[in-house]
């Protein structure tokens, strides 16, 4: 029979288009055949589809088919999609992501750079605040961070759920290149989430000794204090990271944490999470193993855990004081 065009959508809903087939007793959804042409990767399958005149902004479960595109990083079929008029940022109705979040996401460089070529918006947000620049950096891709930030992507863009920046995700994922492109891009070292934790409190929980060196280059705040009165001490001496406790002491960070009389000092997180090497650290710089905190001391705190080692720890340490 003879084709016929589809007509446009102008909702652009996720319902999708309908055709007869040939023998007129089934209808045919070639927007599911367009959807599995793309997530198949077949190219002239997608050409002859979009031919017969498809909505290229059909949206597969609220998620546009140029995102599905992305997600296999098929240049060709991108391009396929965007000859046939796809909006470039047309976002996802439940998430609010964009094609270019997801080539950042998969860390498809190229296509990338295609997409804001194409017009793709550097700082759209999804609907929880984050950009392209959160997903490269969430992943690791710094080839993505930078070509992202040469098109203008805003470095300190804060999402709206936790108040989280690019250079907390990279903190957080460990990466160094993503961390020091962001900083020279302008990115604020200091800025803090909704519950108060800085970037340096993220690489100082991972234990990621030469993000925390980098950063406080940047002058990075040492006596901080989360909304659980942790500092990035605190972190580092729970998460057992030798390195970055002695970094962190050498660079301004207080011993006792930060405010003495009531917060949980870095001695109390050490304890709590048996890491002797990083108490008698502590013990050596200071801390203080009778502080009470939160109603109880380091030293009740390896006596409820019954840990032997850091009692005696401890114990000789409070016992060569008495002694000075």
């Amino acid at each position: 029979m003879r084709k016929r065009k589809l007509e446009q959508d102008e909702n652009k809903t996720s319902k999708a288009p309908l055709l007869t087939s040939p023998n007129h007793t089934q209808p045919v959804d070639y927007a599911a055949h367009l959807n599995q042409a793309v997530q198949s990767n077949c190219v002239e399958q997608v050409l002859h589809l979009l031919s017969l005149g498809i909505d290229s902004d059909i949206k597969i479960q609220g998620v546009p088919i140029l995102r599905t595109a992305c997600l296999a990083g098929n240049i060709p079929i991108v391009l396929a999609l965007l000859r046939h008029g796809c909006k470039i940022n047309a976002a996802g109705e439940t998430d609010g992501g964009t094609a270019l979040m997801t080539a950042a996401l998969m860390g498809h460089v190229t296509l990338c750079e295609l997409l804001l070529k194409s017009g793709a918006d550097a700082n759209q947000a999804a609907s929880n605040g984050g950009t392209a620049l959160f997903c490269a950096c969430v992943r690791g891709y710094p080839e993505v961070t930078e070509m992202l930030l040469r098109w203008g992507a805003n470095p300190n863009a804060t999402g709206i759920t936790e108040g989280s920046t690019a250079l907390h995700m990279a903190a957080l994922s460990g990466g160094y290149r993503n961390c020091e492109l962001l900083l020279m891009a302008g990115a604020d070292v200091n800025q803090r989430r909704f519950d108060q934790t800085s970037a340096l409190c993220f690489a100082a929980a991972g234990g990621f000794s030469n993000i925390c060196e980098l950063l406080l280059r940047y002058n990075a705040e040492t006596m901080i204090a989360s909304k659980d009165n942790l500092s990035p001490l605190c972190y580092a001496a729970d998460g057992g990271h030798l390195q970055t406790c002695m970094l962190l002491l050498d660079n301004g960070a207080s011993v006792h944490g930060v405010g003495y009389d009531a917060n949980t000092s870095p001695l109390h997180c050490a304890v709590s999470s048996n890491r002797p090497d990083i108490a008698r650290l502590l013990l050596q710089r200071g801390a203080d193993p009778v502080r009470v905190a939160h109603g109880t001391t380091a030293l009740d705190i390896a006596h409820r855990t019954m840990n032997q080692q850091l009692i005696q720890l401890i114990t000789a340490h409070l016992e060569g004081c008495s002694l000075r």
